[in-house]
């Protein structure tokens, strides 16, 4: 039987004012990719009660009217999808919603929207009952200086994106 043993570091960055610029650009990034996820969701959100409202005044019970209307919510491939054709292109002079999505990590959008769907999903357990704990509350918009600048990147360990200038070897005890 073969075991695999996770470790996990923590690192302490102390970037560069050009590289602190730079990390600082992928987080707005990863903002603005949720916040156009969220709004992609709520819009759908509000034409499905749109069309329950409709349904309602029409004399069908608003029970009825819920389970009738049916508006797909867009997940993370739908957005991704969408995104990239609004997104446009500094190099080619095409404006869109995010024009300078080149300079910055693909994964740093990616998890934005996989982020989006989660707090999406998990509003909507929480308000049908079928999440335990407190209630969560409707997502919320991300704004810089209220959230928390935040991204995250795939790292493979086959194959590293992420290198170390200097190496600390591990504490003694730890197994290899």
């Amino acid at each position: 039987m073969k075991t695999e043993v996770l470790r996990a570091y923590r690192f302490t960055l102390a970037p560069s004012p050009a590289q602190e610029q730079k990390l600082l650009r992928w987080c707005g990034n990863a903002r603005l990719a949720f916040n156009y996820a969220l709004a992609a969701k709520k819009a759908a959100h509000v034409q499905w009660r749109a069309k329950v409202d409709e349904l309602v005044a029409g004399g069908t019970p608003e029970a009825q009217a819920r389970k009738q209307t049916k508006v797909p919510i867009p997940s993370k491939p739908t957005v991704h999808e969408v995104f990239n054709a609004e997104r446009g292109d500094t190099r080619e002079g095409v404006e869109g919603v995010c024009p300078r999505w080149h300079e910055v990590n693909s994964y740093v959008f990616q998890s934005a929207f996989i982020d989006a769907d989660r707090a999406w999903k998990n509003w909507l357990e929480s308000f049908t009952g079928k999440r335990a704990g407190r209630r969560v509350g409707h997502p919320r918009f991300k704004k810089r200086g209220r959230a928390r600048d935040s991204f995250r990147l795939h790292h493979d360990v086959k194959k590293p994106g992420i290198h170390l200038t200097t190496h600390r070897p591990p504490a003694a005890g730890l197994v290899r």
